[in-house]
């Protein structure tokens, strides 16, 4: 039979006595307890409604969970007690429930306590998890502590919910014990990140959860995005220990558990994270190519140049949602920055169309240029792509495009910044590259692929000396693509 603390109006004495009489009569849960619970399991618990309001702890037998509905007059503070055989070996303990609040969606949130306790009342019960609990789905809460009680201790959950809640819903409640000495979180040191390369120092826990020091060895498990990339064993609690693992490009977490070995049993530590972002220096994009950027592990790989030094330069921004390159204005500096794109692969790729998307902050005009070189440096930037004097589209993408011929080999794409002084603010995004796969060139002219440069007009007229900034043919033997001289 359920026992029932529901009444307080009967005096402290008469309290008691029914507190004892409760605890005589359950039958105590043995560690390791896990209880959905039942209708028979929620019979050996005891409720204890603390403020008389006629509202207590019940049992739902259709879903088997135990639930606390609000009271439209009082703040919630009924209890519900479930006893448990502790041991003197029991000095350290798990407890995890999984709870709900069925009005979380309307924001009626629900709060309670977890506790522990030698006897079945409030004032013998100490606090070990107080949660507020804002999710109308089950999500579960633990948390670890220290225990002194043997024999029949009791744990409880107190509903603490202001009136006027929803109602809070319990179910899969666990307690076990955690004698066996589990190590405390290591602690990364130091760590650094050189391209592909990762290192870190980790400082191996010298004291367990339970507050005693660890004897014998300490182990260390290290995984890379959930994969354990290696382990190190038999390491001297307190001391360091040295990892290494080599990355591909892009961002990781990187993981550690401490791990002892106690007769047998392995108890492990939580884990302690880091994300990193490796990068590769040497990592070659190929044709069609496309760069968002997609975000900031797309914008590292690139490089920017503060040309005029006034601290004002391409940095990572979001316009409407989408990740972008901006630039910012600068009030009196007309803007002379750069931002240069990783390598591109174009293969012996004679014919590119290259597009970007460009947008203006508000109706300030802005102008920029796009270029393509052989390094990713200013200097390299020889063959301009395109060129926009003078635009604004107050935060509207505007689509450019050029085709051109060009040579096969590696080559990176520059963005340069060249709005007036004192605008607003200048957005680039989608950068792609296409092969036309229709080589071009002029083709009556016969020369050795290791013969020196050649420059044609348009119409095909050898130069002999090009202008500065005039679009020219080049022709290196076989190869010849457009270029702006400079």
């Amino acid at each position: 039979m359920k026992n029932s603390l529901r009444s307080l109006i009967l005096g402290a004495t008469v309290v008691c006595a029914v507190t004892a009489s409760a605890a005589d009569e359950v039958q105590p849960f043995t560690l390791p307890m896990s209880l959905q619970p039942t209708q028979a399991e929620f019979d050996r618990f005891t409720t204890l409604n603390a403020n008389n309001d006629l509202k207590e702890w019940q049992f739902n037998d259709e879903e088997n969970f135990i639930y606390y509905a609000y009271s439209s007059t009082k703040d919630a503070d009924d209890w519900v007690f479930i006893p448990v055989t502790l041991t003197a070996k029991d000095t350290y303990l798990k407890v995890s429930i999984e709870a709900l609040a069925s009005g979380a969606s309307g924001y009626y949130d629900e709060n309670f306590e977890l506790a522990i306790g030698s006897a079945a009342d409030a004032a013998s019960m100490r606090t070990i998890l107080t949660k507020t609990v804002d999710k109308d789905a089950f999500t579960a809460y633990e948390t670890t502590f220290s225990n002194t009680i043997t024999g029949t201790g009791w744990l409880g959950i107190h509903a603490t919910s202001p009136k006027n809640s929803r109602t809070l819903q319990i179910r899969n409640i666990a307690l076990q014990s955690y004698a066996t000495p589990i190590p405390l979180q290591p602690v990364i040191k130091a760590s650094s990140t050189d391209n592909l390369e990762y290192t870190a120092t980790i400082t191996m826990p010298s004291q367990t959860v339970q507050g005693n020091a660890i004897e014998g060895k300490v182990n260390l498990r290290f995984s890379v995005d959930g994969t354990v990339e290696n382990t190190y064993t038999d390491l001297t609690p307190g001391n360091d220990v040295n990892v290494a693992a080599t990355l591909t490009k892009g961002e990781h977490t990187m993981t550690f558990v401490a791990y002892l070995i106690t007769d047998g049993e392995t108890t492990e530590s939580q884990p302690v994270s880091e994300t990193v972002t490796a990068k590769d220096p040497n990592a070659q994009y190929t044709l069609p190519f496309s760069f968002g950027p997609t975000g900031q592990i797309e914008f590292d790989e690139c490089v920017w140049f503060d040309t005029n030094g006034d601290d004002v330069r391409w940095q990572l921004k979001y316009l409407n949602g989408d990740p972008a390159f901006y630039y910012k204005y600068h009030s009196k500096n007309q803007a002379n920055d750069w931002i240069i794109l990783p390598a591109v692969n174009f293969g012996t790729t004679d014919k590119i169309k290259i597009s970007v998307e460009a947008a203006t902050e508000g109706t300030f005009k802005e102008a920029f240029e796009v270029y393509l070189g052989k390094e990713p440096t200013i200097a390299a930037m020889t063959i301009k792509v395109i060129d926009e004097p003078e635009f604004a589209t107050s935060k509207a993408w505007r689509t450019y495009d050029a085709t051109l011929d060009t040579e096969g080999g590696i080559w990176h794409v520059g963005i340069k910044a060249k709005s007036a002084a004192d605008q607003y603010g200048l957005y680039v995004r989608n950068i792609q590259i296409e092969s036309l796969n229709d080589p071009t060139g002029v083709d009556t002219i016969d020369a050795d692929e290791n013969a020196p440069a050649e420059y044609y007009s348009l119409q095909g007229m050898r130069l002999a000396a090009p202008e500065k900034d005039q679009l020219v043919i080049v022709r290196k033997g076989s190869k010849s693509y457009k270029a702006i001289m400079r």
